[in-house]
């Protein structure tokens, strides 16, 4: 996402023919201003799913050797070529020690459906751009006060997190509340398909808040 100003310089030098421009654009990011030109001068590719041979190839590179077929079923059956509910639940998985070597192959040995809710998934997928830049600075943070999480974009938007389960509040022993991202299956499911410029975004959201 890139404010007016950005959008207007990549306008320019672009149809000049001064810069090429190669940019992702995700599906549940709502119409921000880079949008209002980039249909007229750049070609957009649409990027299908994976197929099985994709999932598993993408599978056995996060796990970093092959993993058995009973694990890759069970990860088709959640995804269905997902690449970023693939990325979120190997993730969530094996930080939770859900995985083991056996024979030479990586194996899911836990529960996949208690580790990887694939309604959260679906929740974080259909998250409202305002939503979903507070939630990845919140993801980053670990945890923060109240106020901190609110400075990150307002109430609004930590209120909507809060009702669709994706966050959480404790009490600190000094009576404080803090929040945090609900689960690791939701901090790696906002991860998993965040570029460098939305990484860089959520990073300087969080320098701006905690400075």
């Amino acid at each position: 996402t890139v404010d007016d100003g950005t959008s207007a310089v990549l306008h320019h030098a672009v149809t000049a023919g001064r810069a090429r421009l190669l940019a992702t654009v995700r599906a549940d990011v709502g119409a921000d201003a880079s949008l209002a030109w980039w249909r007229d001068i750049v070609a957009r590719v649409e990027l299908p799913g994976l197929d099985r041979d994709g999932g598993v190839e993408l599978v056995e590179r996060l796990a970093g050797e092959p993993v058995d077929a009973a694990t890759r079923e069970r990860l088709w059956l959640l995804a269905r070529g997902h690449p970023g509910w693939l990325v979120a639940a190997v993730g969530a998985t094996r930080a939770a020690g859900a995985w083991a070597r056996e024979s030479g192959l990586w194996c899911l040995t836990g529960d996949l459906a208690a580790t990887a809710d694939p309604e959260v998934l679906a929740q974080v997928d259909a998250l409202p751009a305002e939503v979903r830049a507070v939630l990845e600075a919140l993801a980053l943070a670990d945890e923060l006060t109240i106020d901190d999480a609110e400075a990150l974009g307002g109430s609004g938007p930590l209120a909507d997190a809060e009702r669709r389960g994706l966050v959480r509040v404790d009490e600190g022993r000094d009576g404080e509340l803090w929040c945090a991202v609900a689960s690791r299956l939701v901090g790696t499911a906002l991860g998993a398909t965040r570029d460098q410029a939305h990484a860089t975004a959520s990073w300087r959201r969080l320098a701006d808040v905690l400075a």
